[in-house]
């Protein structure tokens, strides 16, 4: 995870949680630019491969979904998904009108 988001770790931990996937940090938060150039040097062949640059990138933590956490944000995106199929029918009659 990169940018401002990257920059405060209790987001960073619910984005795991919520997603049930491990969110690496690196400990250069702005990094689009970076990632740009790396992806630009693999594709004109100055870089091998991604493999060849990751012992270059710092990390500054590693956050592991947590079980309890991850089964919260599923059910409340159960009520979300059931929410969301009600008030779709409305929506798109206001976009016709």
């Amino acid at each position: 995870m990169i940018g401002g988001a990257a920059k405060n770790l209790a987001w960073a931990q619910m984005v795991a949680d919520a997603t049930e996937v491990t969110v690496v940090l690196p400990s250069v938060s702005e990094a689009a630019c970076r990632g740009a150039a790396i992806l630009a040097g693999v594709g004109v062949g100055v870089i091998r491969d991604l493999e060849a640059v990751a012992p270059d990138l710092e990390v500054q933590a590693v956050l592991e979904p947590r079980p309890a956490k991850s089964r919260g944000y599923e059910e409340r995106f159960k009520l979300y998904r059931e929410a969301y199929d009600r008030v779709l029918p409305i929506s798109r009659g206001l976009l016709r009108k």
